[in-house]
């Protein structure tokens, strides 16, 4: 059995993007379409069993009429192809209330042939090659408990595969930093004799945690923001043969680059000695459709030309070139103590503010912030 697996496209990102007069659409969501796309076309191509989406396909759970539509275009190519598709609802995908709906649910309601979906726990039988497979959807929200109770109680009766958004105790949420969290998933619940593989989405870098059973995040298709520079992105083709279970990380070159340049220009005292310094480190660099960040240590706050750095960035083709950064000594101190790497976003906040003119208040505002935004 051949299976292709992917997860966090979050269509609907639009950070750097610029409209599209053609379509309306934003240009970082058409981006995010033609990788979708690629993906099922490789599915079709290679003609494979089936396809598991592990959540997160839009990145708000209220995408457009216009953006569910182009998903829908795509996705449908699978059930034409008769392809069995089984899809999870991300916690982007759709709020907590469980009487609401998200973008895919008319995967479900329609009875689209060969398409399975669920934001709630499920099981399906999938016969492939005279043989069946168990497929088990994890729902969306859960809890640490709750999802030991669904595993403890799951019948293993055939060779399974689980479906699951979530948080595994240790994974890597990024580059740096891993998931050390009370409320993360211990992954030896998914030890169990006769469980193949357990796919997931939720963290958008792509890692294998377990090689028996298979336990794995496909990663996202895309890069979202400069966190996710240095990763690969893609999807997995996963096979499995009796009792041989392999996974296959197929990048998608296509993906959007994220690029930081980064100088050091403390013993410079001129702004053109500084400018030249940057325009030299742009010209060893392939900058074509990249989104560009440009971190400058300085001794001083020195006025550059930051329209000649644009203007020169742009004729090396860059998609989007964001405000230069300086970095003082007063700010360096903070980035090199850890300050938005391994940092909680709350307790970034108290360390940017500490000491500073109304740190109370300042502090105070920017947790409410927090909390509403994380619901």
């Amino acid at each position: 059995m051949k299976l292709v697996c992917f997860a966090d496209t979050h269509a609907g990102v639009k950070n750097y993007g610029k409209i599209d007069k053609g379509s309306g659409l934003n240009e970082r969501e058409i981006q995010t379409l033609k990788l979708l796309n690629q993906i099922i076309e490789y599915s079709i191509h290679n003609q494979v069993d089936g396809v598991i989406f592990a959540g997160d396909m839009y990145h708000k759970n209220m995408p457009s009429p216009t953006l569910i539509n182009k998903v829908n275009e795509i996705m449908i190519k699978l059930s034409k192809h008769k392809i069995q598709t089984f899809i999870l609802d991300g916690n982007h995908d759709v709020s907590k209330l469980e009487t609401t709906n998200s973008g895919l649910t008319q995967f479900d309601t329609l009875n689209i042939p060969y398409f399975s979906q669920s934001r709630f726990y499920k099981e399906e039988l999938f016969q492939c090659d005279g043989k069946k497979y168990k497929i088990v959807f994890l729902p969306t929200y859960h809890t640490k408990e709750s999802i030991q109770e669904y595993m403890d109680a799951l019948e293993i009766d055939y060779p399974t595969i689980i479906i699951f958004h979530g948080s595994i105790k240790d994974a890597e949420l990024n580059d740096w930093n891993k998931m050390d969290d009370n409320n993360s998933i211990d992954m030896s619940i998914f030890k169990k004799e006769n469980i193949k593989a357990v796919v997931m989405g939720h963290f958008h870098k792509h890692q294998v945690l377990n090689v028996d059973p298979l336990i794995f995040y496909t990663g996202s298709t895309n890069r979202i923001d400069f966190s996710e520079e240095h990763q690969e992105k893609g999807f997995v083709e996963l096979t499995i043969h009796d009792d041989e279970v392999n996974g296959k990380f197929i990048e998608l070159k296509d993906a959007q680059k994220f690029k930081t340049i980064s100088l050091n220009c403390n013993n410079m005292t001129k702004a053109e000695e500084i400018e030249k310094d940057i325009l030299d480190a742009m010209k060893n660099e392939d900058l074509e459709n990249t989104i560009l960040r440009i971190r400058v240590e300085m001794s001083e706050n020195i006025l550059l030309n930051e329209k000649r750095i644009i203007e020169y960035a742009y004729s090396k083709h860059v998609y989007y070139i964001l405000k230069i950064q300086k970095i003082l000594p007063d700010i360096k101190s903070i980035v090199e103590d850890g300050f938005n790497n391994t940092l909680s976003v709350r307790e970034s906040l108290k360390k940017y503010y500490k000491n500073q003119k109304r740190e109370k208040e300042r502090v105070e505002l920017g947790m409410k912030i927090i909390q509403e935004v994380e619901g």
